[in-house]
C-alpha cells in the first residue's frame, strides 16, 4: 500500500529570552547577609551589600553613545545612564483606573521633569528657519522641562546646554560618529540635523547605469562624470548588490573558484582607506579579467557592472548649528524642533532615548585625537568611554573597574537622583510595602563564554542569573525564579496544496507511486489531523526552554489603551477571538480566562478522526492505492 509522506506545519511560538535568577540577597558567600529594615513610613530599607554577579560572552571595548556598535557595547550604557522618560508598571503609588497592580504601566518623567510641551506655532512663528510646514500647527516641536537634580557622577549639573553641546558633537561632520543618523530620517527626526551632520561630506553611490562613453577623463586619466564626480571600483565597500559583502571578500574566500586571480593582488595592492581604486582603463582591465564572464571595458559603450561607485557631496555648502533643531530655550528647557511630526506614545518613546545620546563634554574633547591617514584624509578617534578613566555616569551606577577583554565591576552612583526623589519606589501588593526599586550596590560583569561553566557557578549560589539551556527545561523552566522576556517568532513547515504541482512531481520519471505520496497533502482531513497531533507546547520547549507556545500572533506591541498600556491581547475582546478560532465553547467554563487557558490546539482523539477521515477520502480519490500489491 502507498504510504502517506507529509508532514505538518505552521506553528507559531512565543519566544523569551529565559534567565533564571537566584533569590539569596547576598551571592558572594563571604558577606554578612544583608539586612532588611521598615521605617516609619512603611519604606523598606536595606543594609549591607547586593553585589549581582552576571556573565557576559563577550565585553565591550567602546561604549560611548556617540560610536557604540554592537548589543554588547550597549550593556554598560544601561547602568551607567537614565532615561529622559522612563516606564514604570503601575501600583498603589503609580494607579491606572481600571487596571490592577502590574496590569498597565505609567510614564514617569526621570532626566525630564515634566511631559514634553508642543510649542509647534511657537516655534513656527520665532524660528522659521526650521520651516516647519505651513498648516502644521502640531507635533513639530516640544518643549522639555528638564530634571535640575540630574548631574554626572563627579557632581557637574546636567542642564539644557549639556544636550545642545553633546548633540553637536554628536552630529559634527568631521567626527563622522556612526550613532548620527540615529537622530535623523527615523521617528524622531531632528530638523537639519542630516544636512549639518553631512556638509562638505562625499558619500560613494553606486549606479549601474553608468557607461564609459558617458565618462570624462581627469588629469591623471582616472574616470569622472560629466559632473565632476570621480568614479572608483568599490573593492572593499558594503553595497546593497553584493548582501553585504565586498568584492575583496569574495575574491579572498572563493578565489580561483569563481575569479581569475592572477592579476588580484595587483588590485588589492591600491586599495585607499575608503576601500576603493579609482577607476581608470587600467584598473577596469584588472577588474574585467578578476570577474571574468564580463567583457573588457575599453572606449566602447558597456553597462559597467554595481563594483562602480561614484562619490557625491550631497549638501557641499557649509551650514550653521543654528540651523539645528536642539536649542536651550532656558537653563534647565531644552527644545527640539523635528522635520516630521511625531505624537502620542511613539513621541514617549523616542523621547525617552533623547538623553542616550549625552557627553560629558569636557571629558569627551579630552579623549579625541586627529591623525592623517595615508590617503592626505583627517581622521578623528575618540577613546571616551572606552577606559575606567575616560568613562562618565549619570545613571544609577558608576564604572569602578574594568579588566580590558575579562571583566567589569558597576558600584552604586551616589550622585545619581533616582536614590533620593521618591519616584523610584514601588509598593508590593502582596505585603503593602514600599521598596525601592534599585537594591543592588554592585554589578560584576564577568567575560564566561561556556554555558556549562556559567550553569555550575549558578546551581552554586555564585552567579545570580543563568540563561537557560535545552537540557534545563525539565528543572528549571517553571521555577518560580525563571523569569522571560517575550518576543515572536514562527517555526514552520509548509504543505504544498497544489494538486497541479504536486501531480507534475508523481509523474516525473524518478518518483515511485507505489512507496510514496504526495496528494494527500492537499486534503483538508488529513491537514488537519497533522496540527491536531502537535503538541506544540512540548516542541517548543525542546526548541528552547525559554520558549512557550502562542496560541495566535497577537503580541506585546498591540497596545490597545496607550495611556495604560494595556495589550490587545488581555482583552476580552481578543480572549473570545481566540475561544471562537480554537472552537471553544465559552459557556462550558466558569470564566474566559479559564476558556483560554484550555486551549491547546493539541487533541489526539480529533486528529485520530481526522486521520480516518482523510484515509477514506484518500482512497475515493484515488490518492491512495495497493499499487505494490502488498494489501
Amino acid at each position: 500500500m502507498k504510504k502517506l509522506m507529509a508532514f505538518l506545519l505552521a506553528l507559531a511560538i512565543l519566544v523569551s529570552v529565559a534567565a533564571c535568577s537566584d533569590p539569596a540577597n547576598t551571592n558572594d558567600g563571604n558577606k554578612t547577609p544583608a539586612g532588611i529594615t521598615v521605617d516609619k513610613n512603611g519604606v523598606v530599607v536595606f543594609t549591607g551589600d547586593y553585589i549581582w554577579n552576571t556573565t557576559i560572552t563577550k565585553l565591550s571595548t567602546n561604549w560611548n553613545p556617540h560610536t557604540y556598535q554592537t548589543e554588547a557595547d550597549f550593556v554598560p550604557l544601561e547602568y551607567l545612564s537614565s532615561d529622559l522618560y522612563t516606564f514604570f508598571f503601575n501600583d498603589a503609588l503609580h494607579p491606572v483606573e481600571g487596571l490592577q497592580p502590574y496590569e498597565g504601566y505609567v510614564i514617569v518623567p526621570e532626566m525630564a521633569a515634566a511631559l514634553p510641551e508642543d510649542v509647534t506655532l511657537a516655534i513656527k512663528e520665532s524660528n522659521p528657519e526650521f520651516n516647519i510646514p505651513e498648516g502644521a500647527e502640531s507635533g513639530f516641536a516640544y518643549k522639555i522641562k528638564l530634571n535640575p537634580d540630574a548631574t554626572w557622577d563627579d557632581g557637574t549639573k546636567i542642564n539644557a546646554q549639556s544636550y545642545v553641546e553633546s548633540f553637536k558633537r554628536l552630529l559634527d561632520p568631521k567626527l563622522r560618529n556612526g550613532r548620527a543618523s540615529d537622530w535623523y530620517g527615523q521617528a524622531l527626526s531632528i530638523a537639519g540635523a542630516e544636512r549639518y551632520n553631512n556638509q562638505k561630506v562625499l558619500k560613494y553611490v553606486d549606479d549601474a547605469s553608468i557607461v564609459i562613453s558617458d565618462l570624462l577623463k581627469d588629469e591623471n586619466d582616472n574616470y569622472i562624470t560629466t559632473n565632476g564626480e570621480k568614479v572608483f571600483i568599490a573593492v572593499d565597500v558594503n553595497l546593497s548588490w553584493c548582501l553585504g559583502h565586498t568584492l575583496k571578500e569574495y575574491v579572498d574566500n572563493y578565489g580561483e573558484l569563481y575569479f581569475d586571480i592572477t592579476d588580484w593582488p595587483a588590485l588589492k595592492e591600491m586599495i585607499n582607506s575608503k576601500g576603493l581604486v579609482p577607476a581608470n582603463d587600467d584598473t577596469l582591465e584588472l577588474l574585467s579579467t578578476i570577474t571574468l564572464g564580463n567583457e573588457k571595458w575599453g572606449d566602447t559603450e558597456y553597462d559597467l557592472p554595481n563594483y562602480l561607485v561614484y562619490e557625491t557631496c550631497p549638501y557641499p555648502d557649509a551650514y550653521e548649528w543654528s540651523n539645528v533643531g536642539v536649542l536651550a530655550t532656558g537653563e534647565y528647557e531644552l527644545t527640539l524642533v523635528l522635520d516630521k511630526a511625531l505624537t502620542g506614545l511613539d513621541l514617549l518613546t523616542e523621547m525617552a532615548k533623547v538623553s542616550n545620546m549625552l557627553v560629558k563634554t569636557d571629558l569627551y574633547d579630552a579623549c579625541l585625537e586627529s591623525t592623517i591617514n595615508k590617503d592626505g584624509d583627517e581622521v578623528w578617534s575618540s577613546n571616551y568611554n572606552a577606559t575606567l578613566e575616560t568613562t562618565a555616569s549619570f545613571g544609577p551606577y558608576k564604572l569602578s573597574e574594568f579588566y580590558a577583554i575579562v571583566a567589569m565591576h558597576f558600584v552604586r552612583n551616589n550622585n545619581w537622583f533616582g536614590y533620593t526623589d521618591g519616584k523610584h519606589v514601588y509598593q508590593d501588593p502582596t505585603d503593602g510595602l514600599i521598596y525601592p526599586m534599585y537594591q543592588t550596590t554592585e554589578i560584576d560583569l564577568e567575560v564566561i563564554s561556556e554555558a556549562m561553566t556559567r550553569r555550575m557557578l549558578f546551581m552554586k549560589g555564585q552567579l545570580m542569573d543563568y540563561v537557560l539551556q535545552e537540557k534545563d527545561s525539565a528543572k528549571l523552566r517553571l521555577s518560580d525564579y525563571c523569569y522571560a522576556t517575550p518576543a515572536e517568532t514562527q517555526y514552520f513547515l509548509v504543505l504544498n496544496g497544489y494538486l497541479d504541482a504536486i501531480n507534475e512531481r508523481e509523474n516525473g520519471a524518478e518518483f515511485d507511486k507505489a512507496i510514496r505520496d504526495l496528494q494527500m497533502l492537499t486534503n483538508t482531513a488529513f491537514r488537519k489531523a497533522m496540527a491536531y497531533a502537535l503538541n506544540r507546547d512540548d516542541l517548543a520547549s525542546v526548541i528552547d526552554p525559554g520558549y512557550t507556545t502562542a496560541l495566535g500572533m497577537i503580541g506585546d506591541a498591540f497596545i490597545s489603551e496607550m495611556n495604560s498600556g494595556a495589550k490587545y491581547r488581555d482583552s476580552d475582546q481578543a480572549k473570545k477571538v481566540l475561544c471562537e478560532f480554537y472552537g471553544v465553547d465559552v459557556s462550558k467554563y466558569a470564566s474566559l480566562d479559564e476558556a483560554v487557558a484550555s486551549i491547546t490546539s493539541y487533541d489526539p482523539e480529533i486528529s485520530k478522526d481526522c486521520f480516518i477521515q482523510a484515509f477514506q477520502e484518500g482512497i475515493d480519490a484515488g490518492f491512495i492505492t495497493d499499487a505494490d500489491k502488498d494489501g
